[in-house]
This record gives structure tokens, C-alpha cells and sequence, in this order.
């Protein structure tokens, strides 16, 4: 790491993941657990990326702002995977921005909540809050300390509040709010804030129904506790405890072994085991039992379930699937950190430097070079794109001139997002600009702008542009795709294709195949694979150049 010390420090965060193996610790497995585990990696390189942009480079400073975080009680939350088959068990402060159908808020008592103790005390003395000033400047208030104190249990019950309307509002049907009648021996009223929407009636008994809400009383007894502290029930503890650690030892014989020894110890005689397990071992028999379970796990290996209603696919990630399944999962689904995912000099915020351009000057239609120069050297100035090739970006902007001069007129939209329903699955695109064919009222042209010089192939383009079409005429029924055309901005010639008799032939003047129209199909089919393997997990690919040349190698196993 010596000669990683002039790294930003959210790049340096990834070289600690690579270097400690702690990117690949969840290679191995693929669990809900280890997904959010890899969550919480990203969480904190985002952590440290939004340092970096406010506060600077500095990795001491870094490591005191997350000690100050810590001192407040400022951490993010962990990353959750919500799973919709199950219970979620967590804090108000987790909950924040999720809804469910039915949502329990429990110790809703006096002195429990609103919680008036607990908390970190600020780092900033009350003499320097905005809060605490109109006290410090009040003269004839003698004891400020309890007036701050006063004010401090003000604070917190507001913030407490705010938390309890979080809480009451996450519940889309149904809302429990449940306390106890005795904590320990002590009776407790309770919460204000109960009191607060009507619950005035605590000490009756039996059902009351009042508006939208219903009282119930439960006076059933359901625990009873009872300590027993004998030799035998020691002995029988310590035995119960040894069972346990030896579950996953793997040595039957012990596991056998502590199990029969304490069930001799519970029953306080040690019966014939061996006569017990052949008359009883039809009901024993675990491989029906083993053979079940396996069989469900098998079904949903990883324990989540895919929702085609909250996942949208695109040709990009269509692309990358292909390209790796795991690159996929660690791209689009996880949107983990990579080195080299962001190039603030290169091709790639080149690329998003002429797609600007392009999209402020078609849709103002300008009549000549000079505006587009103008245009091009405002958006120069954005923070966002210092350091972009400007010579490399004006080459591109030119050939777009000299291509497009005299079809600005016809532009009818740009940067035209889109959502269309395939095979059950959504697939979203974002199509950099349509035209109106000229001479016609309802047939278009998508254009879609390339600034590399690379070309791509005809399963890519064919995906690309049908998919496009698909979409343009989901969203505005009214217009027929006429013409698709790859802008090449870094190549000789553009790609364009034409309807003809129901399908895209090559209108380029050259020996091009047209687009496939199975291409749409075979995407379709891609995001059913996606599908299961969201549920039984992302292979990597075999192909080692591909993963050579992968950003997200450092998160893969060997």
C-alpha cells in the first residue's frame, strides 16, 4: 500500500477491498447475506466519494470524519435486501422510505417511547448552538444550565415524534401498535403519543371500538418465568450448551452422543435408546423430512425472490449479462465501485460531453456552426466536464454539422426516455433524439449518437435500435418507426435502416445486413436467465481476457 498513498481516498478504499481479499470474501457464496454484505462496501465507498467532493482528499481527515459520525450516531444504516415472504424485524430509522402492508410498532409506553435519556451528547458546546442562543442572551434566566437541559428534552421529543410519525406511516393496510401492561413489575401508561391520536381508554378491559381504531386487552398470561438452579439443571445447561456447538462439528458420534445424554438427564433415567430408534424409526427417519427441505432450497437457492414489477432491463444490461452474468449482478443490480468506473479524461465523459452538446443544440434547432461552437463552449464551463478533450469532442461535433446541417428542422424530440412491456419484463431505453420523416404526418427517424470508433456488431445494433422502436411506439402509438440510424460520429459513414416490407434492410448504400427481428426475442429470453439466476446465482464467465480486462475483478474469487 506504500505506493498507494496519493490515491483519493474512495480509491483507496477499493485498493484495501482488493489487497485484503475483503471484495472476494463473498465470492463463494451467493446469499442474501453476502449481497447485502457487498451493499455495505458500497455504502462506504460512497461515504467516502461524498467526503471527497465537500470536504477533500485527505485520508486522516477522512478517518476523523467517520469518528465524529460515530460520536453522533450519524452512521448509515446497513444495507437490507427487503424480502416481501418474510418478516422484517428492524429499527424505525431503517424503516425510513419502505412501506408494508402490515407493520407492528411495539413499547409504545411511557419512558420508552418517547425516549428521553440515552443519545451522544454534541461535540459542539450549547453556548455555540443556533437552538440554545436566545437562552445564553435571555439575562434574567439565572440557571442556564437547566434551562438548556429543559430545552435539550424539548428537542427530543420532537425528534422522537418525528420518528413516531415514521413509524404510524409505514403501514399501507394495517397498523399494531402494541405496549405492555407490566414492564418488569412496574405498571406503565402509555406513550404520549398514543394519547396523542385518541388511545384514552388503556385501562379497560375486553374489546372497544372507537373510529378507525379497536382497543384489545390481552390479560392471557403467555410466559411464565421460572428459575430452576440445581446440580442438575446446571449440568443439564452445560449439556444443552455442548449440543448446540457440536451441531455443525460434523462428528455424528458426539452429536448422537450429547443429544441422548441430555434427553437421559431431562427424563432423569437413561433409557434402551437403541430399542426406542428401531421401534420408533419410520417416524425417525429423517430422509423424507431432508429430501423436502433440500427440495424447496433447491427451488430458491440464495433466498431471494425475483419481482419482475421492481426490475426494468435495458440494452446495456443486456449486454453486460452476456458479456458476464457476474459482472451483471456486481454492475446493475449491486452498483459496486469499480476502478475504472469513472475516467474524467477519457472517451467515456467525452462521449457525454457531445451527447450534451447535441441535445441543447437540436432541440433549440440552430441554424449554424457558430451557435453549436457557442453551445459547446458553455458546456465546457460545467464542473462536471473539466479536463474533457476539447479538440477530440470539437472533431465530432463537426462531422455532426456537415451530416446534419439541413435535418435539424425535422426534430420532433430528444433524449426521449421509454418503458415497454416484452415476454412479462419491462425494458427501459433513452433515445437520444427522434425526427419527423420529412413529407410524412406520422413516420419518424431514432437517432442514436456513437462518438467511439468502434463499430457494433450486427447482434448489438439489432438488439439496440428494434429495441428502440419498440419502445418509441409503445410510448407515442401515433408515430411508425420509418428509419433507425447509428450516428457514427467517429467512423466514415452513419448506419441507417429502413422499413421495408415489415422489416429493417441496410439503407447505407453498402452490402450490410438488415437487423435481425429475433433480436427483440433473444432479449426477452437473456432477462429470463437474468431472472433465475437472480435467484440462483451469477457464474462467472469463463472467458479469461474478458475478466483480465474487467473492472470488477478485484470482487470475484480465484
Amino acid at each position: 500500500m506504500c505506493g498507494k498513498k496519493n490515491l483519493d481516498v474512495s480509491d483507496l478504499i477499493l485498493e484495501v477491498y482488493d489487497q485484503s481479499g475483503l471484495s472476494r470474501q463473498f465470492a463463494h457464496t451467493d446469499t442474501k447475506r453476502s449481497r447485502e454484505a457487498l451493499l455495505n462496501l458500497r455504502q462506504l465507498h460512497e461515504l467516502a466519494s461524498n467526503f471527497e467532493e465537500f470536504h477533500g482528499r485527505d485520508l486522516s481527515l477522512f478517518i476523523d470524519y467517520l469518528e465524529i459520525l460515530d460520536e453522533m450516531d450519524g452512521n448509515p444504516s446497513p444495507a437490507r435486501i427487503a424480502d416481501e415472504e418474510a418478516i422484517n424485524l428492524m429499527t424505525i430509522h431503517s424503516a425510513k422510505g419502505l412501506e408494508f402492508k402490515v407493520v407492528f410498532v411495539t413499547n409504545l409506553a411511557k419512558d420508552k417511547f418517547p425516549l428521553y435519556r440515552g443519545g451522544t451528547e454534541p461535540l459542539i458546546p450549547p453556548e455555540l448552538m443556533e437552538q440554545y442562543r436566545d437562552i445564553f442572551d435571555d439575562e434574567s434566566i439565572k440557571d442556564t444550565e437547566k434551562a438548556v437541559r429543559e430545552r435539550k428534552k424539548e428537542i427530543k421529543k420532537e425528534e422522537e415524534r418525528r420518528l413516531a410519525y415514521v413509524a404510524l406511516t409505514r403501514a399501507k393496510e394495517h397498523l399494531f401498535l402494541t405496549l405492555a401492561i407490566k414492564y418488569a413489575d412496574d405498571e406503565r401508561e402509555p406513550s404520549e403519543f398514543l394519547l396523542d391520536i385518541g388511545y384514552d381508554n388503556w385501562r379497560a378491559g375486553g374489546n372497544i371500538l372507537y373510529g378507525d381504531l379497536s382497543y384489545f386487552r390481552d390479560n392471557d398470561i403467555k410466559v411464565r418465568e421460572m428459575v430452576k438452579d440445581s446440580a442438575l439443571e446446571r449440568e443439564k445447561a452445560m449439556r444443552k450448551r455442548l449440543l448446540i456447538e457440536s451441531l455443525d462439528s460434523g462428528n455424528f458420534a458426539e452429536i448422537m452422543k450429547n443429544t441422548l445424554l441430555y434427553q437421559a438427564l431431562k427424563a432423569g433415567e437413561a433409557p434402551d435408546f437403541k430399542e426406542l430408534f428401531d421401534s420408533n424409526w419410520s417416524k425417525i427417519n429423517p430422509a423424507e423430512d431432508a429430501e423436502k427441505i433440500l427440495g424447496i432450497i433447491k427451488e430458491n437457492k440464495n433466498g431471494v425472490k425475483f419481482n419482475p414489477a421492481t426490475m426494468t432491463f435495458s440494452y446495456s444490461s443486456i449486454n453486460t449479462y452476456e458479456n458476464c452474468p457476474r459482472q451483471y449482478e456486481l454492475k446493475e443490480l449491486l452498483r459496486m465501485p469499480t476502478r475504472d468506473s469513472e475516467d474524467s479524461t477519457g472517451a467515456m465523459n467525452r462521449g457525454t460531453f457531445v451527447h450534451k452538446v447535441l441535445e441543447m443544440a437540436v432541440s433549440e434547432k440552430i441554424t449554424t456552426k457558430g451557435r453549436l461552437y457557442e453551445i459547446r463552449d458553455t458546456v465546457a464551463k460545467e464542473p462536471d466536464f473539466r479536463g474533457v478533450d476539447i479538440e477530440a469532442a470539437t472533431a465530432a461535433l463537426d462531422v455532426f454539422w456537415e451530416r446534419n446541417k439541413n435535418r435539424i428542422a425535422n426534430n420532433l424530440m430528444v433524449e426521449q426516455r421509454f418503458a415497454v412491456p416484452l415476454g412479462g419484463f419491462t425494458f427501459k431505453g433513452f433515445i437520444d433524439r427522434v425526427d419527423l420523416m420529412p413529407g410524412t404526418k406520422n413516420e419518424i427517424e431514432i437517432i442514436d449518437y456513437k462518438t467511439g470508433k468502434s463499430e457494433p456488431g450486427p447482434d448489438a445494433r439489432s438488439k439496440q435500435l428494434l429495441l428502440y422502436a419498440r419502445g418509441i411506439e409503445h410510448v407515442y402509438p401515433q408515430y411508425k418507426v420509418k428509419r433507425l440510424t447509428l450516428e457514427q460520429l467517429g467512423l466514415l459513414n452513419p448506419r441507417t435502416f429502413e422499413m421495408n416490407d415489415g422489416k429493417f434492410e441496410s439503407a447505407s448504400g453498402s452490402r450490410m445486413e438488415g437487423l435481425d427481428e429475433k433480436a427483440v426475442e433473444d432479449m426477452i429470453e437473456i432477462a429470463r436467465k437474468i431472472a433465475h439466476d437472480y435467484e440462483y446465482g451469477f457464474e462467472r464467465t469463463k472467458d479469461e481476457k474478458a475478466c483480465g480486462e474487467c473492472g470488477y475483478r478485484l470482487y470475484c474469487g480465484e
